[in-house]
């Protein structure tokens, strides 16, 4: 019952949410879009980025866009990991973003030695932070910053 509960909760949290038009988050190709995620530290939890991958792919798979692994702009997620001395708890920080090639958008606009050669665009914040005991509350966690991101990336590029 208290799962029910919980899952109600996140279910109309999310149906609440506002999505926001990011110009900088429109794409070609919104269906398939490139993953990059960070290695990460050792962990208390066990928690793996395996398991974060395989996480992120079925998030993004349930709302009809692939993960790739090709050149070209990306979607960018940053798990850190602190363990704390306790033995049990994990001290995290968790950054999702959307990641452009100055090359191939702003030679026209701004010479890319002034922004670097790969930029983040305008757009939501989807990071987070927190301590935890279960890699379970890491992954929702991450779930969560995903699909407002998701929300912000599918409501940019429909028109």
């Amino acid at each position: 019952m208290k799962k029910l509960i919980i899952l109600l909760t996140l279910a109309l949290s999310f149906s609440f949410a506002d999505a926001r038009k990011y110009p900088a988050l429109k794409v070609k190709d919104y269906k398939n879009i490139n993953l990059v995620i960070e290695e990460i530290g050792k962990s208390n939890t066990g928690l793996t980025k395996e398991e974060i991958t395989t996480e992120l792919k079925l998030i993004l798979l349930q709302n009809g866009i692939k993960s790739e692994r090709k050149l070209g702009d990306y979607l960018w997620i940053s798990v850190s990991i602190l363990p704390d001395s306790d033995g049990i708890n994990d001290i995290f920080a968790i950054a999702i973003h959307y990641k452009k090639f100055a090359s191939k958008h702003l030679v026209k606009i701004i010479d890319p030695s002034v922004t670097g050669a790969i930029f983040t665009p305008d757009q939501g914040n989807y990071s987070s932070f927190g301590i935890a005991g279960r890699k379970k509350d890491i992954i929702e966690t991450i779930n969560e910053k995903l699909k407002l991101f998701i929300l912000d990336y599918i409501e940019s590029n429909i028109e």
